[in-house]
């Protein structure tokens, strides 16, 4: 376990056990310290940072993963579950697929989604949530300098600038999008490589995004997500 997950959990007292340990999981997972597969340290381990038995432990993990909220694996240990509901998704997956035309409307609720995000990540960013979206930047850097912008480069820096914003339902509901949009998407991304022509403006758009965030200014970061959405859209023919 690292420095950051033991100093990340806080004695329990004896009173209401269960309850304070799912209580302080939950606020952990709503304020994105924990995220979506992030792995719990072992349960010996936790015991001892809560300082309770391992009895109300279990109970408190078997509750959250009845909850959804964490899902626990057999001889690998208990995760913070997935982003992703079938509950939400299913419906909203039927009617794109009825009526392709439902994909704009999707881009234009990912559009809101996104400036709020970015926002909101202005204000509430941790140094770990500059990490993150730090490595997926390089991550998306590497992409591009062989000619290729991946989805999955673009999912993991959005949905970590969604996490920062310490929204979990914006981020639950912004990873369903990226769900059922993503074939739509990697089409509208192979123009760009097509293109070629606007792979380094995408990187600067997101590094633009990144650096207002890190620099705490929301309106900034609103302008350069609304700027990045509006180049994608117009040179993908998102709405062509």
């Amino acid at each position: 376990m690292d420095e950051k997950q033991g100093n990340m959990f806080k004695a329990i007292k004896p009173h209401k056990i269960t309850e304070e340990i799912i209580d302080q999981i939950k606020e952990l997972i709503r304020t994105g310290e924990l995220s979506p597969g992030d792995k719990l340290p072992p349960e010996r381990e936790l015991s001892r940072i809560f300082g309770v038995g391992r009895s109300s432990l279990r109970e408190a993990i078997s509750i959250l993963d009845n909850m959804g909220l964490l899902e626990m694996r057999p001889r690998q240990g208990n995760f913070v579950r997935q982003v992703k509901s079938p509950d939400l998704r299913d419906p909203i997956l039927r009617m794109v697929e009825e009526d392709a035309s439902h994909i704009l409307e999707l881009y234009e609720l990912r559009k809101d989604i996104e400036l709020a995000a970015a926002g909101q990540a202005a204000l509430r960013r941790t140094p770990k949530d500059l990490q993150d979206l730090a490595a997926a930047l390089e991550q998306m850097e590497q992409s591009l300098e062989r000619g290729e912008v991946v989805v999955a480069d673009e999912r993991l820096f959005h949905l970590g600038l969604a996490r920062a914003s310490k929204n979990y339902v914006r981020t639950h509901v912004l990873s369903v999008i990226f769900d059922i949009s993503h074939d739509h998407f990697s089409l509208v991304y192979e123009k760009f490589i097509e293109d070629g022509s606007h792979l380094s403006e995408i990187y600067q758009q997101h590094k633009k995004i990144f650096e207002a965030v890190q620099d705490q200014n929301p309106i900034a970061a609103r302008e350069a997500m609304h700027e990045h959405l509006s180049v994608v859209e117009k040179h993908g023919n998102i709405f062509a």
